[in-house]
């Protein structure tokens, strides 16, 4: 399971109250919304793959790049800063 963190978000009365809305008639929670949401906002804005992502092997005898996971590209700091 993932950790979730509770956080407070600032926004406009009317955007508060479009999700409630689309909460209400989806019948699923505030929340979420705002975490569907924001993973979409997030899978947009991914940055492009660069050649380490890249799965075709390089040269004869380069070394291979290392495949990242999810987690390796959008590793989350916790409120300390680690």
């Amino acid at each position: 399971m993932m950790c979730m963190k509770r956080t407070t978000i600032v926004a406009e009365e009317s955007v508060l109250y479009r999700i409630r809305r689309l909460a209400e008639n989806r019948g699923v929670s505030f929340g979420e919304i705002v975490r569907e949401a924001l993973e979409e906002k997030l899978d947009r804005e991914r940055p492009p793959l660069t050649f380490l992502d890249h799965p075709e092997p390089g040269p004869a005898g380069a070394p291979s790049a290392r495949q990242y996971s999810e987690e390796d590209l959008y590793e989350v700091e916790d409120e300390r800063g680690l």
